[in-house]
């Protein structure tokens, strides 16, 4: 019940969207033959891992809306913990230390646990170990439920391979503890039961040819550990993001790496005595944990009976104190960690505020023809909102041929690269997300191309046309502009020229009445503010951007300036420390709080 109420929370993932997209394009068309969802990889031969999955979110959000899908959440979250209850019990570590460890795994799994295919793999890897680990303990083997089960595996994620290798690692240890080797397990071996194993393996190999795609599912079993770090299109997606010491040092995950492997140092001998394929296996998923944030609920879960039985063995006085203060600490951290925060905040519905769902309208309402030039982070909502029938450039999936992701990448990075990738394209409009980062000028380098028009501006993203098809033209702004750089030139120009000041004014207020997702247009009429001298309402106008989007670029300097124009020394400070968090006011917000001269 805890894992399941950790799951109500607002989540901001755009991979939600192209789930619900995808479900809904197959319920509506069927499998397809070739790839129909973006058109990088348009052609190719479908690849749709997790479409049972997508299916059923789909029908779930038809029926019931937003409060069925968090239903669906919960419930996916609740199975997995409950299999994992049962598998601390099959391995007789359901101890009181078991439950505070359990407290932090929940908190470590929390951002994982989202609208997504591997809340599947969870509980379908849990299901495996624990009929293995039920079989090495009991005279029936009941392993053979796991062939219908790898069924489902293949089918609801691509890491399907997880499923004969965990079979293959039972088979190596009972093989190990059968061959006469002093006893490496505290269950009483069984004869012919590494042999059945790895039998089983096979069969699990052969039973994942039950798909869709099974020739390109059978020739490609390690798909799901593509190396999507390799490209900087991955960086905006953080669940694909890997393991830093700079960014998750202060991550539950990372504490829950700290305290499992303190377990292997205080009470490492036992787990392996009582179950050395669990060991095994709890190694390899928690380097997959390190290796992409998608897998840290696996990870985390897998590790859970581990760590259970090496804090939950006797010994000497000391050590057992000291096992018992590590479990009790760690249930700490985890109800702390568990607590309502920014990151977390209540609610069942998916935040929007990223997404591009005013630029997509927009582009709908017109019926505007041609291709959409999008990047992999709101590829999935224009999927959504769009259908199959004006699919989007490319999707979080990152499908299509390497060319096309440099191309990309370089159309982010510089004006050349976009002049390139426009020559070879025809895009015909364009919704990008701001440029939020210093290295992503995608918006700004469309922005400085005189025959591109900007018709819609707002937290989620802009919607960009081309001048000669004049259609929305009529919407395009003058003056405002994606580029931070030509915004700050405009606001410093429009102390002396107070027509510009008017002007710009006027766009950013029609910009800030068009969508409720305000936050970066509301911290520009601040700035303006700030700049013709009226602390006051830029207050008023930071502050209302802090409440939309805290993360807002640049706004934690503008409410330091703020707050000290009116004399309020402590909240300038707390705000500029705040900015030493954001890359690209961090220096700037280092120089003046060294300064000091608020």
């Amino acid at each position: 019940m805890l894992a399941a109420l950790a799951t109500v929370y607002r989540s901001g993932s755009s991979d939600y969207w192209f789930h619900l997209g995808a479900g809904r394009a197959i319920r509506e068309h069927g499998f397809p033959p070739r790839e129909i969802w973006c058109l990088a990889a348009a052609g190719q031969v479908a690849f749709l891992a997790g479409w049972p999955y997508q299916v059923a979110l789909h029908a779930i959000h038809q029926l019931a809306g937003d409060l069925g899908v968090a239903l669906w959440r919960a419930a996916w979250a609740a199975l997995g913990a409950g299999l994992g209850v049962l598998l601390l019990r099959a391995v007789q570590a359901a101890t009181w230390p078991a439950w505070l460890l359990g407290l932090l795994l929940i908190s470590a799994s929390r951002d994982a646990l989202r609208v997504r295919p591997e809340q599947a793999l969870l509980p379908l890897l849990l299901f495996a170990l624990l009929q293995l680990e039920r079989a090495r303990r009991r005279p029936a083997d009941r392993s053979r439920w796991l062939v219908p089960a790898q069924v489902a595996w293949t089918n609801l994620h691509p890491a399907w391979v997880i499923g004969p290798i965990t079979a293959w690692i039972y088979s190596m240890t009972e093989w190990w503890t059968e061959s006469g080797t002093p006893r490496a397990t505290e269950a009483a071996p069984h004869p012919n039961r590494s042999r059945t194993w790895m039998i089983l393996g096979l069969v699990l190999w052969a039973a994942s040819a039950l798909c869709p795609t099974p020739l390109v599912t059978l020739a490609t079993p390690f798909r799901f550990l593509a190396p999507f770090h390799l490209s900087s299109l991955a960086d905006s997606l953080d669940w694909l993001r890997r393991w830093s010491w700079t960014d998750d040092r202060l991550d539950p995950f990372t504490w829950l790496a700290a305290v499992w492997l303190l377990g292997w140092i205080l009470g490492g001998r036992r787990a392996w005595r009582a179950a050395p394929a669990l060991a095994i296996v709890s190694l390899l998923m928690m380097t997959l944990g390190f290796y992409s944030a998608q897998f840290r609920d696996v990870a985390a879960w897998a590790a859970w009976a581990p760590m259970a039985l090496a804090f939950g063995s006797a010994g000497p006085g000391f050590w057992s104190r000291a096992r018992a203060a590590i479990a009790l600490l760690a249930g700490l951290a985890g109800v702390y960690w568990l607590l309502p925060s920014a990151r977390f905040p209540l609610g069942i519905a998916p935040d929007a505020s990223r997404m591009p769902v005013g630029a997509a309208a927009l582009a709908d309402s017109v019926d505007i023809p041609g291709m959409v030039l999008n990047v992999p982070e709101n590829g999935g909502y224009i999927l959504y909102a769009r259908g199959t029938q004006h699919p989007p450039f490319i999707d979080s999936r990152l499908r299509g041929m390497d060319i096309i992701h440099e191309s990309l990448m370089e159309a982010r990075t510089g004006p050349l690269g976009l002049e390139l990738l426009l020559q070879k394209w025809p895009f015909s409009h364009a919704i990008v997300p701001q440029s939020r980062l210093i290295e992503d000028r995608l918006a700004t380098n469309l922005s400085e191309r005189l025959e591109w028009a900007l018709v819609w501006y707002d937290d989620g993203g802009c919607l960009f046309v081309r001048w000669r098809d004049q259609k929305l033209t009529d919407r395009a702004y003058r003056y405002l502009s994606p580029s931070a750089l030509a915004m700050t030139s405009m606001i410093a120009s429009s102390r002396a020229d107070t027509g510009l000041a008017g002007r710009l004014e006027r766009e950013l207020l029609r910009a800030r009445a068009s969508s409720p997702y305000h936050a970066c247009v509301s911290e520009w009429l601040g700035e303006l503010a700030l700049a013709r001298s009226r602390a006051p309402e830029a207050l008023r106008y930071l502050e209302e951007a802090d409440h939309i989007a805290p993360d807002t670029p640049r706004l934690a300097m503008a409410l330091g300036r703020a707050y000290e124009r009116l004399g309020q020394p402590d909240k300038a400070h707390a705000a500029y420390t705040r900015a030493l968090h954001s890359p690209d006011d961090a220096e700037e917000a280092r120089r003046v709080l060294q300064q000091g001269s608020f």
